[in-house]
């Protein structure tokens, strides 16, 4: 990877300094903004899937597929998680080396766990989605097809993850958000173009999401 991702450029919010309310705020509130637009892409999903012909079984087979991928953001914490919390305690110490060095070790983390869950669900969207009791063929089919083309994009979305936690814990979420800003950006010009302008339904909104995963690993990486 390239520098950008891992050379923990700090922020000006140093808490250890001053008064913190403030200096909380503008760490804090980046955070809680990256946060929400992750719920944003699948309610975007939504909101396009709702205009097609077939609205009624569109955004039901999106809706069941979000579920997994709503279970498999507790495996990509585990990455987030560990860089948020081992490169700021390293900052903390002054210690630049260990700090990217849990950046690093994180994303190997979590590009591996992205590889694996995005494989399961490559290989077993089917049997997964049948799990739920769906009796519609029509939703069964569609929700299959959503988790087999947002599967490619799980590495993506996991490896983001522990580069956005590297840098909050650096103090410097607002670069996170930024990235973030744009992907959700991308997805929302993408979803009307892929879903009703091609007409591709529910696995245009599934390639619209992947496409905005590898844009913001792209910014970041850049």
């Amino acid at each position: 990877m390239k520098n950008g991702a891992y050379m923990m450029k700090l922020n000006t919010y140093d808490l250890t300094q001053g008064g913190i309310l403030k200096k909380l705020l503008l760490v804090a509130v980046p955070i809680m903004g990256t946060q929400l637009m992750q719920m944003a892409y699948n309610l975007t999903d939504m909101f396009w899937l709702g205009r097609t012909p077939n609205s009624v079984t569109a955004v039901a087979a999106s809706g069941l597929a979000g579920m997994f991928l709503w279970f498999g953001a507790s495996l990509m914490m585990m990455g987030r998680m560990g860089a948020e919390i081992g490169t700021s305690q390293s900052l903390g110490r002054s210690d630049i080396d260990a700090a990217r060095g849990y950046a690093q070790n994180s994303g190997r983390i979590a590009l591996i766990l992205g590889i694996v869950y995005g494989g399961i669900l490559l290989g077993l969207a089917r049997p997964l989605v049948g799990l739920l009791q769906v009796k519609d063929p029509v939703v069964l089919g569609s929700a299959s097809a959503y988790l087999r083309i947002v599967a490619f994009g799980i590495p993506l979305t996991y490896l983001s993850a522990a580069i956005t936690g590297a840098f909050n814990g650096a103090g410097n979420s607002r670069l996170s958000f930024l990235a973030n800003s744009v992907g959700l950006l991308v997805n929302m010009i993408f979803d009307p173009l892929m879903i009703l302008g091609l007409g591709w339904g529910v696995g245009g909104a599934a390639i619209a999401t992947v496409t905005a995963q590898g844009v913001v690993l792209l910014l970041f990486v850049w």
